[in-house]
């Protein structure tokens, strides 16, 4: 099964097709198949076509610059939030360009008031990532890694935890 074929038949839970179709064996053309999956209406091929990309960069498999380029660029017509999600924890993986930095903080921005715990987690991570090594936005930074610790949420809480050990400066 190819990767377009495996996100047609994604029925929205198991990722095991997704997981066999994902390969670093596809052409250029099918990469562009791929792409408009990303930013499909239908949320079921979102989730799944950016599950794949997440899982691409994940095992370090080739793609395309446009590909990264689209996945970002599709963010703000994601309307579920695992396609948010993916995402979000996508971005640690990326070389972005400075547009693709400020959309991809606007996004984080935006969804760091989502009413799913893991998509504010997520946008937390990315906020302080892309604004780690801008000394203008430091106290920002501080203050969102302050308010995370006070966080009703285990996981936010955790997550602020690991980024200032990874982050020491905003401690």
């Amino acid at each position: 099964m190819n990767a377009i074929e495996a996100i047609l038949s994604f029925d929205g839970k198991h990722v095991d097709q997704l997981r066999s179709a994902l390969s670093s064996e596809m052409s250029s053309i099918e990469w562009d198949e791929f792409v408009a999956f990303l930013d499909h209406e239908n949320l079921r091929y979102q989730t799944a076509s950016t599950w794949m990309m997440k899982a691409a960069l994940e095992q370090a498999i080739e793609q395309p610059i446009g590909a990264k380029r689209a996945f970002v660029d599709a963010g703000g017509r994601f309307s579920g939030w695992e396609p948010r999600l993916h995402l979000l924890q996508s971005v640690r993986l990326m070389d972005l360009d400075d547009q693709r930095i400020g959309q991809v903080k606007k996004l984080a921005q935006n969804w760091a008031s989502d009413q799913k715990t893991l998509v504010r987690v997520w946008s937390l991570d990315v906020l302080v990532r892309l604004n780690a090594n801008d000394p203008s936005q430091s106290k920002v930074v501080a203050e969102l890694l302050r308010s995370a610790l006070e966080d009703d949420a285990g996981s936010m809480k955790a997550r602020a935890r690991n980024l200032i050990k990874e982050f020491p400066q905003f401690s």
